[in-house]
């Protein structure tokens, strides 16, 4: 195992050690995003399986997009990524199924949660990069018409 010392850039001086990374992530979750401990579920890429894990890590697995808190974007082909989900109470849905969903207001993306959101991948996952990857966080300004 791998031992992950965090250092702080106001007190480089004084680190934090983690005996693995879920460690540091739940730490992060509890003390940066002010997560409670039942709320906090690491999911696993390729569902932790050899060798899924490492293929689907290839192909961006763990490169998902959040579009709104329980709501992420990835590849439809990380199919035991997806079954991780599923196991962990997410709704898993193709984006070619959940768009004419949207138009006909049988879905309300503002109601949606717990939802993994599956796009093609073919030729995005080729370019090694994910949807984390090609977003741009935007701040907007008001307009007041």
């Amino acid at each position: 195992k791998i031992k992950i010392k965090q250092f702080h850039k106001n007190d480089p001086e004084n680190s934090v050690h983690f005996n693995s990374l879920e460690e540091l992530l739940i730490d992060i979750s509890k003390n940066d995003f002010h997560c409670k401990e039942d709320e906090i579920k690491i999911i696993f890429s390729g569902n932790n399986e050899f060798p899924y894990s490492a293929r689907e890590q290839w192909t961006d697995s763990c490169n998902l997009l959040a579009i709104k808190e329980g709501v992420v974007l990835g590849y439809d082909r990380n199919d035991k990524t997806a079954e991780a989900f599923k196991a962990n109470g997410f709704e898993v849905i193709h984006a070619r199924e959940l768009i004419p969903q949207m138009v006909a207001d049988k879905i309300d993306p503002q109601q949606m949660k717990d939802t993994l959101i599956l796009m093609p991948s073919a030729e995005l996952s080729r370019a090694r990069g994910g949807f984390h990857c090609m977003s741009m966080p935007l701040l907007r300004e008001q307009v007041n018409l």
